[in-house]
């Protein structure tokens, strides 16, 4: 019974310093973009395609926050594909979508280094001849990432992540951004 209460009173000492320790002074809200490169492999191939993707979050406490992502494609890469068909296959991500938690720290008061760990789902389109086929591909992510904080509310962000590897396809991307505190 000792063992119990002593542990309730544990976990409850840590929530609420938990709590206590966040800054009241920061926004826990969030928003911003970022600009990726994300290299798609299947093992034979290799592209680089680029991304523009917007963000929403919010902290839970000072180490964790949950954020969800969508981005679009800034650009495509091509595959060159000989005969029968001769000619290059044009292929972009139309979309990607994704669910994170982002696990850290403060170091000092303006860098935040974390791990990140979600869900991602990507569609790609393949140009051909004018005609266009789509593909879809989602999996489990994680990666890391860093925050420099440039005033109250405006942060640098730099990240790598593993997007998915999943039906012989690897993505992983580095990304730059700026996010804003709201």
């Amino acid at each position: 019974m000792k063992k119990g209460l002593s542990a309730a009173v544990a976990a409850s000492a840590l929530f609420l310093s938990a709590s206590a320790v966040a800054n009241p002074a920061q926004s826990s809200f969030y928003g911003g973009i970022s600009y990726s490169k994300v290299d798609v492999s299947d093992g034979d191939v290799s592209l680089d395609l680029p991304v523009l993707s917007g963000r929403l979050g919010g902290f839970i406490n000072e180490n964790i926050s949950l954020e969800a992502r969508f981005g679009v494609g800034a650009g495509d890469d091509s595959i060159y594909v000989g005969p029968p068909l001769d000619g290059d296959i044009t292929v972009e991500i139309s979309r990607m979508l994704g669910f994170y938690a982002r696990i850290g720290g403060y170091i000092d008061r303006n860098i935040y280094p974390y791990f990140i760990i979600g869900h991602t789902s990507v569609d790609y389109d393949f140009k051909f001849a004018g005609m266009t086929e789509s593909e879809d591909d989602s999996d489990t992510s994680f990666g890391l990432g860093i925050d420099l904080m440039t005033g109250r509310q405006l942060i640098i962000n730099a990240e790598y992540l593993q997007l998915l590897d999943a039906d012989g396809v690897e993505a992983d991307g580095l990304s730059i951004g700026a996010t804003f505190r709201f």
